[in-house]
């Protein structure tokens, strides 16, 4: 298998927090694992792969632990193809302060 080329749709995503919970969107071109890493001072907050996804339009959500709190993390999402081809984004978030009550 070829590497994704610029023809995949692999660039699209949209960031949304829900509370506590992180959605990532993306659209991929072809049967990939997906992994999303949110993480701050390199140490990992949440971690989840979803493993051969298929092609179209897909969500990956990560909850965010009680104990973290507000401020930016850095989400970093892989997208590696059966042939061991990878797309690596980078994106810093916010992660939002914690509800007191």
């Amino acid at each position: 298998m070829r590497p994704p080329s610029a023809r995949s749709p692999l660039w699209s995503y949209s960031f949304v927090t829900h509370g506590r919970r992180l959605r990532v969107s993306s659209t991929v071109g072809e049967t990939v694992t997906i992994t999303a890493r949110l993480s701050r001072a390199g140490s990992t907050i949440a971690k989840k792969t979803q493993g051969a996804v298929a092609a179209g339009a897909r969500t990956v959500e990560l909850r965010v632990p009680r104990a973290t709190a507000g401020g930016s993390a850095r989400l970093t999402m892989t997208f590696a193809d059966a042939s061991g081809a990878k797309k690596i984004v980078r994106r810093t978030v916010t992660v939002p302060a914690r509800r007191r009550g």
